[in-house]
């Protein structure tokens, strides 16, 4: 069965007195989940992600990581703080799409609060707030831990 890889990030903000995560809604899923998306194939996961951040909620993350060490032709990446491996059933997240599996590489961030780019579904989360909105249980029960 056919694999996609994606990237993702749970920006978590580091400069207030509580915690909170950037979330989006995705708006084919119709849950909260951290924002992300595929990674094309002349594109590394950190390049991915950075790319993907910008377009779907407008922050930066470039200063967030060290670029990639490049020795020997070898590329030394930061390990992701959480896989998941998501069968996807035929007609999802797309109408057309073949029945496969989803393969995301999640890193945590924490970086100061900002703001998303108007027009956006996406919002900042207390931990409290967590178990109020409909999200993935494995990104629920990450987040509980990661916070």
């Amino acid at each position: 069965m056919k694999r996609v890889f994606t990237v993702s990030a749970f920006l978590i903000s580091n400069d207030e007195s509580e915690p909170r995560v950037l979330l989006r809604l995705h708006p084919k899923l119709g849950r909260w989940i951290q924002p992300g998306g595929h990674i094309e194939p002349d594109q590394d996961p950190i390049t991915a992600l950075i790319a993907e951040f910008k377009e779907e909620v407008g922050i930066d993350l470039s200063s967030c990581f060290i670029l990639p060490l490049e020795r020997d032709r070898v590329q030394v990446l930061p390990l992701p703080a959480h896989m998941t491996s998501i069968r996807m059933p035929a007609g999802k997240p797309n109408p057309g799409d073949p029945e496969h599996f989803m393969i995301d590489m999640a890193y945590v961030i924490h970086a100061p609060h900002q703001s998303v780019r108007q027009g956006v579904s996406a919002q900042w989360f207390r931990k409290d707030q967590l178990a109020d909105y409909p999200m993935p249980e494995d990104v629920r029960t990450f987040l509980n831990g990661a916070m």
